[in-house]
């Protein structure tokens, strides 16, 4: 009834926590004030309090306008696609089989996903991530601080984060002083950081390979909400010299996998930001080929 939606609306009024305002926004939207709802939208997009405002904001401001037929629809949105037919049958696990087929091409890769770009982060962003904020510690044992899975650790920390990540930019966490930190810290707890054999050297093929521009912004979206964002980067890390980037990352899906959201959400933002990345469907075949 607009009744109870007028007093949700009327308590929502009174939180500045997200999500209220975007609760405001689709209730002001239900009850058929449209412009309220888009200057909302507005307030949000000058000042968004996490990521999930910033995202949101535009996209239902959007969303009404086009509805009042202020605004066309939308350009499809086409991801970055292929094709590899690849030795092996269903139940297989089916990054190491693609994995192999590159090799077989004579294509270095390695399984990435989420523990590569959180260990990188990790490392270069060690001192910040136990920097001793105000009740971010309870315990000299945590592996991170407690406000270390929402929008709050980068509110926190602004200044130290954005000097970080300019000198990730300028190139002066490379290769040689991430590794030294790695060798400094091995085995020490830390929530970004497994310490599984083999990372190492992992970690060595990738920053041959990865400019600091790429670092960065990966690094940039991770720190604005490490709870929400540590999940759903891309499966493989794909050495490809002849690029302008020196490498491409695979989202690999095979035979009826779909993309899930935070997937694409990554996929999307990487693209835009020139790392090329693409959603590789496998199709399992008895003799591997090259890509389509």
């Amino acid at each position: 009834p607009a009744r109870r939606l007028e007093e949700a609306l009327e308590i929502y009024s009174l939180v500045r926590r997200p999500p209220a305002r975007e609760r405001r926004c689709r209730i002001l939207d239900k009850l058929g004030s449209s412009k309220k709802a888009i200057d909302v939208c507005t307030e949000i997009e000058r000042d968004p309090l996490d990521e999930q405002e910033r995202v949101f904001a535009p996209r239902f401001a959007r969303r009404i306008l086009r509805r009042q037929g202020l605004l066309g629809p939308e350009p499809r949105h086409r991801r970055r696609r292929r094709r590899m037919h690849v030795q092996g049958q269903t139940g297989d696990a089916v990054d190491q089989a693609v994995i192999t087929a590159l090799a077989d091409q004579g294509v270095s890769s390695l399984h990435a996903e989420n523990w590569l770009w959180l260990s990188l982060f990790g490392l270069a962003f060690w001192d910040i991530i136990f920097a001793p904020v105000p009740g971010a510690f309870e315990q000299p044992f945590q592996a991170g601080p407690l406000d270390l899975r929402g929008p709050g650790f980068r509110r926190r920390r602004s200044h130290q984060i954005e000097t970080r990540l300019a000198e990730i930019r300028q190139g002066l966490w490379n290769k040689s002083r991430l590794l030294k930190r790695f060798d400094e810290k091995r085995g020490l707890r830390n929530r970004f950081l497994s310490w599984s054999e083999g990372s190492r050297s992992s970690l060595q093929l990738v920053l041959d390979h990865l400019g600091p521009q790429a670092m960065a912004d990966v690094c940039d979206r991770l720190s604005r909400d490490p709870g929400r964002y540590r999940r759903g980067l891309p499966d493989l890390f794909v050495v490809r010299p002849e690029t302008e980037t020196g490498f491409e990352l695979y989202e690999v899906k095979a035979p009826g996998d779909q993309l899930r959201p935070e997937q694409g959400a990554w996929l999307d933002y990487l693209n835009a930001a020139g790392i090329p990345s693409t959603i590789l469907r496998v199709q399992w075949t008895q003799r591997s080929k090259a890509l389509c």
